[in-house]
């Protein structure tokens, strides 16, 4: 039950030149100087908030910026980052409400040939101008770019950050007063550490005046070129600023405090825990994964990214939209896709309902991410991998064992873990263990998972007669892979209800006819059965609402007696925060999206429990919290009226 956010469509935004610097049409400004901008970021950024004395020695060094515009700031702290040999992890937030292409950045990037090679990295991760939180990684995750597309007024309330310093870049303050305005410097207090700090190259009167109020000394230095001054300051009285901090996150998915300890224990080998484990490893934790002894549905020879193109900007389609973007450059992937890029995708429903159209329209995104060919959508970034190779590249450097859980209890220093072989302990424990979850989590009905059987088949290419392309239709066709040195492709998929507790199952004819009927009506083409190699079979989880279960896991019989009052009143407020099961956490529910969601989820919950930015809004976060559907069930009961009682 995500809250319901105002969220304004996104405008994409192109380049006008003055002299050597460009121009944003929307306010008439420079996005750098003319002077020479890169020089400009340097003084007024970089040294302007103390660094790069001030990284040093940093484990984890966090920079927010008002307006991303060509991303010249980022580069120029990308590049000292590196130079300066800083050995901790750098996370760059940065606000941006019109997006520009990929191809005017490379017009304004090529300005700076020195920047060429950080410039270069950006571009190849720059996300579609879809609103919303944007994640990308680079130097193998050392450096972070969280960029959030929208108005700073829409997306910075949303955001869960502790910031050490500020880079306050969003044009004049004449020419753009909202980014200026006592809304955003709520918030620049709200996420602000104490001892944070701030540069900017303004001096203006009501921006010095409005950072004191907050608790900001203010100082004016030297301006860079033919600006006499500007403003550096520190967070030194931090403020209880109520107005700033209207909740976004109801009681009963309060953000957990970051997790103690270091040593971690990650039941499930599959996307979802080996997605986590490489997250945790970058941030400096030590991880063992148990991959257990029944292969999951992650062991599917194929996985092809086919996202659902919704037409609204709900939280939820609003993860799943940025989850696949993060896939389609999601560096694991980069030696795991299937031949060339690209997707076809077309209206499940036969007679077509122009959906795809429809869609395209709705998202406006550039032609390299989407485009229309006879009523069906193209997607270039999209494809299909080998799950294979994209696993073991998560997983390189990590402790996994081939053990499969018994059982784990709370111990006094952290959790003791049961296997077939041995005990092992670890102060933190993450279940991504797919249908097994529920059953080793106690109190795990309360997720109300339901499993999924999936069946695909495998198809000699050279004889099959499919179009040797990726192809989603409800269904899917992949491209040719190899496979059992053979050329195959792989044809899906089932979806069929499974009984709980039920970890495999025996492919079927029934399902394979479906499958290949299916093909039949969507293609025009229904693969031969000399063609056919072999069935795949899996099981997958699905949860009530379709939606994964990321987070900590709460303590489940508290939840239910602290939020019973729900059930009276559902808005009931004052109530205390949910308690959780200290250490303990869950990732799973994927259902036929493991590849396309559990990186960008991976990252949620590494942030959750390493106590750095959040990814995503919290509304998504609240969308995912594994108490939504206990809550939903308290609250369904206030529902429920006894039948009206008459008296003689």
């Amino acid at each position: 039950m995500p809250a319901k956010t105002t969220i304004r469509k996104i405008e994409k935004s192109e380049l006008t030149w003055r002299d050597n610097a460009p121009i944003a049409p929307v306010y008439g400004d420079v996005y750098y100087s003319t002077e020479n901008g890169l020089e400009e970021s340097e003084f007024v950024f970089i040294k302007g908030t103390g660094a790069p004395e001030i990284w040093h020695g940093q484990n984890h060094y966090v920079i927010a910026e008002t307006g991303f515009g060509t991303g010249l700031n980022f580069l120029c702290t990308y590049k000292a980052w590196l130079e300066t040999n800083q050995q901790g992890c750098l996370t760059f937030i940065s606000t941006e409400g019109f997006p520009l292409s990929e191809e005017a950045l490379e017009q304004a990037h090529a300005t700076f040939p020195e920047l060429g090679m950080y410039a270069e990295k950006l571009r190849a991760a720059w996300p579609p101008p879809s609103i919303g939180f944007h994640s990308r990684s680079f130097e193998n995750g050392r450096i972070k770019l969280l960029l959030l597309f929208g108005q700073a007024a829409d997306t910075l309330p949303t955001l869960h950050a502790r910031v050490d310093a500020w880079y306050l870049d969003g044009f004049s303050p004449a020419k753009n007063p909202d980014m200026w305005s006592d809304c955003i410097l709520d918030q620049i207090a709200r996420l602000s550490k104490p001892g944070a700090r701030f540069a900017t190259f303004t001096a203006a009167g009501f921006v010095k005046r409005g950072l004191r109020e907050r608790g900001f000394t203010v100082q004016k230095a030297p301006g860079y070129g033919r600006k006499r001054e500007r403003l550096v300051g520190t967070l030194t009285t931090p403020q209880n600023i109520d107005k700033a901090a209207k909740s976004h996150v109801p009681m009963w998915a309060a953000f957990p405090a970051p997790a103690k300890g270091n040593s971690v224990i990650i039941v499930g080998a599959g996307i979802a825990g080996a997605s986590l484990a490489n997250q945790l490893k970058l941030a400096g934790k030590s991880v063992t994964v148990l991959a257990g002894t029944t292969p999951g549905a992650s062991s599917v020879p194929v996985a092809i990214l086919a996202p659902s193109l919704e037409r609204d900007n709900t939280p939820v389609t609003l993860f799943a939209r940025s989850a696949f973007a993060h896939a389609c450059s999601f560096p694991a992937y980069d030696t795991a896709w299937l031949g060339t890029k690209g997707l076809t995708l077309r209206d499940e429903n036969i007679p077509a309902t122009n959906k795809m159209v429809k869609a395209a329209s709705f998202l406006d995104w550039p032609e390299n991410w989407l485009h229309l060919v006879e009523q069906q959508a193209v997607l270039p970034k999209a494809g299909s991998i080998y799950p294979e190779k994209a696993i073991n590249t998560l997983l390189t450097g990590i402790t996994t064992l081939p053990e499969a859980v018994s059982s784990f209890e709370k111990s006094s220093d952290g959790w003791r873990i049961e296997t077939t072989k041995k005990t092992l302990y670890a102060d933190i424990l993450v279940v991504a263990a797919g249908p097994a979850t529920e059953q080793l989590l106690t109190g795990g009905e309360n997720l109300h998972f339901n499993l999924r059987g999936g069946q695909c088949e495998i198809y000699d290419a050279n004889t099959a007669g499919l179009a040797k392309k990726n192809i989603a239709f409800g269904g899917y066709v992949t491209a040719p892979s190899r496979y059992q040195n053979k050329d195959v492709q792989t044809v899906g998929s089932t979806f069929e209800k499974t009984p709980n507790g039920v970890l495999s199952i025996p492919p079927t004819k029934k399902s394979r006819r479906k499958i290949e009927q299916n093909t039949a009506l969507h293609l025009g083409v229904e693969p031969s059965d000399d063609s056919h190699i072999e069935s795949w079979t899996g099981v997958r989880v699905s949860s009530l609402d379709h939606r994964p279960m990321v987070g900590a896991v709460p303590d489940w019989l508290s939840t239910q007696k602290q939020f019973a009052p729900m059930m009276k009143d559902a808005r009931i407020r004052g109530l205390d925060p949910i308690v959780y099961q200290e250490g303990l956490y869950v990732m799973t529910g994927f259902a036929s999206k493991g590849f396309q969601q559990a990186p960008l989820a991976a990252e949620i919950l590494s942030a959750i429990i390493c106590g750095r930015p959040l990814p995503v809004a919290l509304e998504t976060y609240t969308a995912l919290h594994p108490a939504r559907h206990l809550i939903k069930k308290i609250i369904r009961k206030n529902r429920v009226r006894e039948p009206h009682k008459t008296t003689n």
